[in-house]
């Protein structure tokens, strides 16, 4: 179908008025798999969250899908860094999924038996059903990243953003969640993660954002990833 893009135009964004990222313009097609991959410093957080409107923009347009934010918001989600969570937070991993559907629900809406069976599915599919009933605090950081990308899962969304979803995490937790993400992608969903990892980038990932305040290169990974590209990028 036509026009099914989330579409940034000519977006500058800034903490606390010093400029991150300038001018950045692009398409992200409906049901690609993007990574915006740069060096430390380069803004690829800060893109995630201009996008998610926790940075409000100096300039630019960013919709969804022919929408601005405000009305597509509910069919988004998001998995911040697990760094940026309190995990002491007295919770057990199931309840921390069923978060996830309160977009659905509404805050003060009692959960039905249909909300559980999403939240149970979501734990499964991430290998964390058994583990429903322990405590988000006793969990390792893979499990816990686990945790989070279930949650995204049980809210149905159709456009999701990670931030790092590999960082610090196992192996076996890695291949899960990249895994999930592939499941998703075939099933129409648009994902896009920030990612640092360049060898494994075009493995996990359909396309390429290559960001340093500016954007150097988006397409294809295949095509995107080139030593010359790479060079801007990292400015070897």
């Amino acid at each position: 179908m036509e026009n099914e893009y989330i579409t940034v135009k000519n977006l500058t964004l800034a903490y606390d008025l010093k400029p991150v990222v300038f001018d950045l313009s692009f398409n992200i097609k409906k049901g690609m798999m993007v990574a915006i991959i740069g060096p430390n410093g380069a803004g690829k957080s800060t893109v995630l969250k201009g996008m998610l409107g926790l940075v409000k923009p100096i300039s630019g347009v960013i919709e969804y899908f022919n929408n601005p934010f405000s009305t597509y918001k509910k069919n988004i989600t998001y998995v911040p860094q697990k760094e940026t969570v309190d995990w002491s937070f007295p919770m057990t991993v199931f309840q921390a999924v069923m978060m996830g559907r309160y977009g659905k629900l509404g805050w003060f809406k009692t959960p039905k038996s249909y909300d559980r069976k999403i939240v149970n599915s979501a734990l499964e599919q991430v290998g964390l059903l058994e583990l429903k009933n322990q405590q988000i605090a006793e969990l390792s950081g893979g499990q816990q990243q686990r945790v989070f990308l279930a949650r995204a899962l049980a809210s149905e969304a159709e456009v999701l953003f990670l931030d790092e979803p590999f960082q610090g995490v196992d192996i076996y937790s890695e291949k899960t969640i990249v895994q999930v993400l592939k499941n998703l992608h075939s099933q129409g969903k648009t994902i896009i993660a920030v990612h640092h990892n360049l060898q494994t980038a075009q493995d996990y990932f359909s396309d390429i954002l290559l960001l340093n305040v500016g954007l150097i290169a988006f397409g294809k990974a295949k095509d995107v990833l080139t030593q010359e590209n790479i060079n801007r990028t990292y400015r070897k």
